[in-house]
């Protein structure tokens, strides 16, 4: 997996959940990580985004991105964090 390509291809799709509306970001804390398969450079790598509290006041949801790379032999992957501020309670 070429790094610097698969870390664009995790960078947009956190800016694309950064984006989406806040209801929508808190109501996915908890659940399942959500998947999709990007074809970067002719490989297929899988992002998975999850969403948790980032503080106890429940007023920001941290996405946590990781795209793993198509390798194996060896694991591959690159893991990125994004918060998002909803607001107060």
């Amino acid at each position: 997996m070429h790094r610097a390509n698969a870390y664009a291809a995790l960078s947009e799709e956190l800016a694309t959940w950064r984006r989406r509306p806040k209801a929508e970001l808190a109501a996915r804390v908890g659940q399942p990580a959500a998947e999709r398969e990007v074809k970067i450079g002719g490989e297929v790598v899988n992002i998975e985004i999850t969403a948790s509290w980032a503080n106890r006041e429940q007023t920001a949801v941290r996405l946590h991105a990781v795209a793993y790379g198509p390798s194996h032999w060896r694991m591959e992957q690159l893991a990125e964090d994004a918060t998002v501020a909803l607001g107060a309670k």
